[in-house]
């Protein structure tokens, strides 16, 4: 999912570019209760209505992907204001699938209490711990490193749900994150000593 070019396959160039529907530093539009489209999923909307138009052959929204493979299955890894974005788009998606519950995983690091409401039976909230204890890396990359692990599990599997509750368990039993000292900062005097 790409905030400027939509929909990409994994194989294709993209140029560079800074659209993001991650505003961290501005305040954001929370609307997730309402069915009244964010600035950010009529955002969603338009990149995928011109996706369409550019590349016609190729899906241009998850709505389209899912139609298109009903019976595949999909791990999705997002942050919150890119799930927020897709919303509505991936609402619709599910009801192109078989069993959702059995296809489809949202890996996300945080979330509010309506995108829980929203995808309960989907997620999956990659947690600082796995990190730390499991899944060797930052917290940048977190949730596409479960994503890779969640992939790499319906390989076996073969069911969204028998992956969640493993990786939630899995979880549960990690140790809680280990917090390094906080450091005292040294006055000019202690270092020059």
């Amino acid at each position: 999912m790409s905030a400027e070019l939509g929909l990409l396959h994994s194989t294709e160039q993209i140029p560079g570019y800074q659209a993001t529907f991650d505003r961290s530093n501005k305040p954001t539009q929370k609307n997730s209760c309402s069915d009244k489209p964010t600035l950010e999923q009529r955002w969603w909307e338009l990149v995928c209505a011109r996706k369409a138009k550019l590349k016609p052959q190729k899906p241009n929204s998850l709505t389209a992907l899912f139609e298109a493979n009903r019976d595949s299955f999909f791990v999705i890894a997002g942050s919150i204001p890119y799930l927020r974005a897709v919303k509505h788009d991936l609402l619709r998606a599910t009801q192109h699938l078989r069993v959702p519950q059995e296809q489809l995983l949202i890996v996300t690091s945080k979330v509010d209490s309506t995108m829980a409401a929203t995808f309960a039976p989907y997620l999956i909230r990659a947690e600082r711990k796995m990190s730390q204890h499991w899944l060797d890396g930052g917290d940048t990359t977190l949730n596409i490193r479960l994503a890779g692990h969640a992939l790499l599990e319906l390989r076996q599997a073969l069911s969204a749900s028998v992956v969640k509750e493993k990786i939630t368990t899995y979880t549960r039993g990690l140790p809680e994150m280990v917090q390094s000292p906080k450091r005292k900062r040294n006055s000019i005097e202690e270092v020059d000593n």
